[in-house]
This record gives structure tokens, C-alpha cells and sequence, in this order.
């Protein structure tokens, strides 16, 4: 962000696939070139709150996460934005899920299980289906979850600062 060619507002997690780098922008996920970090695009998602996570599929298609609060004195606050967004190859979001049933969606990736996603306001680790259908994969022993990477041997691993702590969710 210090290149006068560069904007970035307040990113927060990224994502890396093929020649490509994105990031969650408060309401704009930018992509840039991974090699020269030369701004590629910005992709806009119309009235969001706070977009938090962003991943990649396999085949590219990207993917973010609105979590629907904004930041105060007295600490979070819902927007009723919480949505999960799905980008076509032109840049344009669709919403895929939305709305209070999501608790929040913070960390989200593309793994064996399919899409899934780990919300601030819950301990569930949840799968979005294409539709928006949701269902809980696991519930963990505590909530406030943030991000949600695979690891090599297929199992989900998933940090809680609620808890403090790092839980690993085995393929079984």
C-alpha cells in the first residue's frame, strides 16, 4: 500500500492462486499480480459490512467472506450484511448464502468437504453447498472462530480466539 499505484483500506486475509494474489478489502476484494505486485483488480461487493476472509477454489472461482459488523467503542456491532459471495469471471458478486444463520462468517476455503466456512459467532465448522444450504460439519468445543486452512493430510484446522487455541477437525 505504499506504492502511489497501490490502494489497499484496512485488508485482512488473502489468498494466492496461480499468478494471482487477493485480498479482503473492507468492501473490495483486489487482486494483484503475485510476481511484480502490480494492482490487477478490484472487484466491489455492494453494501458490505466488513469482508474478512477470502479463498480460491480449485478453478479459480474466488470467494469472500462479508463477517456483517462493523468496529465501536463497545466493540462489534451486526450491520446485517453477514453474506458469503461467490465472484463470476467478470468480478461481479453473487451472494451465496446470507443472513443471521451464518453467525458471523469469518474464515472460508475450498476443501475436500467442499465450501467451507467458520463464523465468529458460533464453535459450528459449517459446509455451504452452491445453493446456500448450510450444515454444521463439526461443533467445536468453543466458538469465536476465525481462519480454516487444510492441511496435507485432508484434516481442517481451525484458530479460535475465543479459545485461544488451534483445533485440528480429521477428515473422520
Amino acid at each position: 500500500g505504499a506504492d502511489d499505484d497501490v490502494t489497499l483500506h484496512g485488508p485482512k486475509c488473502s489468498a494466492v492462486h496461480g499468478d494471482r494474489f487477493y485480498v479482503a478489502d473492507i468492501d473490495v476484494v483486489r487482486a494483484f499480480d503475485r510476481s511484480s505486485g502490480a494492482p490487477v483488480a478490484t472487484w466491489e461487493v455492494s453494501n458490505a459490512g466488513f469482508l474478512n476472509d477470502v479463498a480460491v477454489g480449485a478453478d479459480g472461482t474466488v470467494y469472500v467472506t462479508d463477517t456483517g459488523i462493523t468496529i465501536t467503542a463497545q466493540g462489534f456491532q451486526p450491520t446485517g450484511t453477514a453474506a458469503i459471495y461467490r465472484f463470476d469471471t467478470n468480478g461481479n458478486a453473487e451472494a451465496i448464502a446470507r443472513g443471521d444463520a451464518l453467525s458471523l462468517p469469518n474464515g472460508v476455503i475450498e476443501a475436500p468437504q467442499g465450501l467451507v466456512m467458520v463464523p465468529v459467532g458460533s464453535n459450528a465448522v459449517m459446509t455451504v453447498a452452491a445453493d446456500g444450504t448450510l450444515s454444521t460439519l463439526v461443533e467445536l468445543p468453543q466458538g469465536q472462530l476465525d481462519g480454516v486452512v487444510v492441511a496435507a493430510d485432508g484434516s481442517l484446522v481451525v484458530s479460535s480466539f475465543g479459545a485461544n487455541v488451534i483445533y485440528q477437525v480429521t477428515p473422520s
